[in-house]
């Protein structure tokens, strides 16, 4: 139960982060997650898997950008 909770909080969290999706627009949402760990960081990576699965359920699209603990990079890929 409790991981559902999550995932349908994390599903708000992805809309708000990913704008209002159209009704007439056929393809699938798609969001940017400026992740601030490295791509070998556990958490980081259990974060981000959990997120995808989240994504994949809901049928939108999820990019992931790992900014490896650098601001100027994770400012860069927002841009």
């Amino acid at each position: 139960m409790f991981r559902w909770v999550v995932r349908y909080l994390l599903l708000a969290t992805l809309l708000m982060l990913g704008g209002v999706v159209q009704a007439s627009v056929v393809k699938p949402a798609s969001v940017v997650f400026l992740n601030p760990g490295h791509a070998t960081e556990p958490f980081w990576v259990s974060y981000s898997e959990f997120m995808q699965a989240a994504a994949r359920d809901l049928g939108m699209q999820l990019r992931i950008v790992y900014g490896a603990r650098d601001t100027g990079k994770l400012l860069a890929a927002a841009h």
